[in-house]
């Protein structure tokens, strides 16, 4: 009786989660980003580190992206005491030094940044808060008590490439530092009227041998056909390991 059940779980293990999902997998032109599509799911990286991880649909030749799912995985956040009548949330970007003028500037090295100018949305974007110059956004008590339990921001640093999604409790005396993982590593924006939501047209070849990005008449980033099995999430995560 045990063999049996072996064989009928074996079996049904072979025709559902057992069994690998058919994609289509697709690399950039210049080796700079791939493109990975299932029957209802796409991930992608673009050449800038601009990545996607999500649900999408078709219509004709057009594939239309929902939310981004891994919106939140850029970045790890350290929690520390500050002041008990407020909330604090600060961000650290990775940055090169850049050389100025023509003065070439040999230093490759990363550098964990504090940043001056941090940008917030909140309440589903209705609302948004600037740190000018402080490098720090603060709630006191009486506006943690109308936000309820969490609240879920979109923030980045202005000017600096570093924007992510977080939730966090909406307790007094605690201070949130968000810190990058991964220079230029940024999650695809896709709701409307936020800031970097570009939203190009992707569209797909009738054979599916390319896949394009097209943003406008002179700028389009294409990606040919690789192979046609494998997983979307796999892809995303040789490109970042700590996803």
């Amino acid at each position: 009786m045990k063999n049996y059940a072996t064989i009928i779980l074996l079996i049904i293990c072979g025709f559902t989660q057992c069994q690998q999902p058919h994609s289509l997998l697709y690399k950039e032109v210049h080796n700079q980003g791939f493109a990975c599509v299932t029957d209802d799911t796409i991930s992608f990286v673009l050449p800038q580190g601009d990545y996607y991880y999500g649900l999408y649909q078709k219509r004709d030749s057009l594939i239309i992206v929902s939310d981004n799912l891994f919106s939140d995985r850029n970045h790890h956040i350290e929690i520390c005491e500050c002041d008990t009548s407020t909330m604090e949330i600060e961000m650290f970007s990775l940055e090169k030094h850049w050389g100025y003028g023509y003065v070439a500037n040999t230093d490759t090295n990363l550098y964990l940044e504090r940043a001056e100018r941090i940008v917030a949305f909140f309440d589903n974007d209705n609302q948004f808060r600037v740190s000018d110059t402080t490098g720090k956004i603060s709630f006191n008590k009486e506006e943690l008590k109308k936000l309820g339990d969490t609240l879920s921001l979109f923030v980045f640093v202005d000017g600096k490439s570093f924007r992510t999604e977080i939730t966090i409790p909406t307790v007094p005396g605690y201070k949130y530092i968000v810190k990058q993982k991964r220079f230029q590593m940024n999650p695809f924006v896709t709701k409307k009227g936020r800031p970097y939501a570009y939203n190009p047209m992707i569209g797909i070849s009738p054979n599916n041998k390319k896949l394009f990005f097209f943003y406008d008449d002179q700028h389009k980033i294409e990606y040919n056909l690789i192979d046609t099995y494998g997983s979307c999430f796999n892809e995303l995560h040789k490109y970042y390991p700590d996803l």
